[in-house]
């Protein structure tokens, strides 16, 4: 909850992705070692430079750090495409996607920091080439941001403990009757809890409530 809080502080949901973008991608963010802060992380700074959304720079993560680099035929792709030849590019492809796939967290996240070291000694336009090679139309999704992002899921993450609480406190600050909705929402499941008899015998009662939350309103 603090992580998407975070990316919630941080940018906000302009295209109201964020919580479906945590759901479908976070499998891939874990399996590559990177924890839910360092997914928000990424996300929202990515979203920062000017991706469109949230979904795509976990797009772009999937396709790279979840797929392509765990297959040895698109990472020869790409160690050719970086000036080896192609019994080389296979043999390192090889090497690499063996320490990705090994089981070994140890063995995984150093391949997966010597890509992200060598697509730092890159020039701008050899790194826009790589990004769309081994992200397909998902790097070219995340237009320039990515550019600068692609490594931001494998550094330290802030520190994003009680901001979920921070965001709830500051809505309930900015809105008084945040505490009447959140005792209408209570008292909604409560009565549902009780059961369906007592549910409609209690209808008047929840009229009478809503009718007073309204006069507050006005």
């Amino acid at each position: 909850a603090d992580s998407m809080a975070h990316a919630y502080k941080s940018v906000g949901d302009p295209q109201k992705d964020l919580a479906d973008t945590f759901w479908e991608y976070s499998p891939y963010f874990a399996s590559r070692g990177a924890s839910s802060a360092q997914m928000s992380n990424f996300l929202s700074t990515t979203v920062q430079e000017g991706a469109f959304n949230f979904d795509k720079p976990g797009d772009f993560f999937k396709e790279v750090f979840g797929v392509k680099a765990l297959n040895t035929g698109d990472m020869t792709s790409y160690f050719e495409s970086r000036g080896a030849g192609k019994s080389e590019a296979a043999r390192q492809a090889a090497a690499f996607t063996a320490d990705i796939n090994s089981g070994d967290k140890q063995q995984a996240q150093g391949a997966i920091a010597a890509l992200i070291a060598d697509l730092a000694s890159q020039s701008r336009n050899e790194l826009k080439q790589s990004l769309t090679t081994l992200g397909s139309a998902t790097g070219e999704d995340n237009a320039d941001a990515i550019l600068k992002t692609y490594g931001v899921a494998f550094e330290k993450a802030p520190d994003m403990t009680g901001t979920a609480d921070q965001l709830v406190s500051q809505q309930q600050a900015a809105n008084p009757m945040t505490q009447y909705i959140q005792a209408q929402n209570q008292m909604k499941t409560q009565l549902q809890d009780i059961g369906g008899n007592i549910m409609q015998a209690s209808v008047p009662a929840m009229k009478e409530f809503n009718s007073l939350l309204t006069d507050n309103k006005g």
